[in-house]
């Protein structure tokens, strides 16, 4: 990737404050959502409509769900992945850790990739 480094994004384990359903997406379903952490949890929520052409849900959007392709609906209150766009292991884009807690990455947090951050 050019040299960049910090590209990976970490993975949350989310609540769906939501019900997603995957619309015949032969693929990952990635549904554009709203991430916010209370009481030491994460939740996910959809940020409105998801059709490819919506650029508001993007746009409100701080992360990405990971819904296997083989699911067709994920319920309210159920657990998922979600991949973070906003944060990063670098820098340039802010922390991937709570403020409140230094350098420690939040519990339940992942990073797809090594996690060595000279990658």
């Amino acid at each position: 990737m050019m040299g960049k480094r910090g590209w990976l994004r970490p993975v949350v384990r989310a609540i769906t404050t939501d019900r997603i359903t995957n619309v015949d997406d032969p693929r990952l379903f990635l549904a554009r959502c709203s991430v916010t952490r209370r009481d030491g949890r994460y939740y996910a929520s959809l940020t409105g409509s998801q059709g490819s052409g919506i650029l508001t849900s993007m746009a409100k959007a701080n992360g990405l769900t990971l819904i296997p392709a083989e699911v067709d609906a994920v319920e309210e209150g159920e657990e998922i992945d979600v991949l973070m766009l906003d944060w990063s292991l670098g820098d340039e884009w802010g922390s991937w850790t709570d403020d409140s807690e230094g350098d420690t990455p939040l519990p339940g947090t992942t990073v797809i990739g090594p996690a060595d951050r000279s990658v």
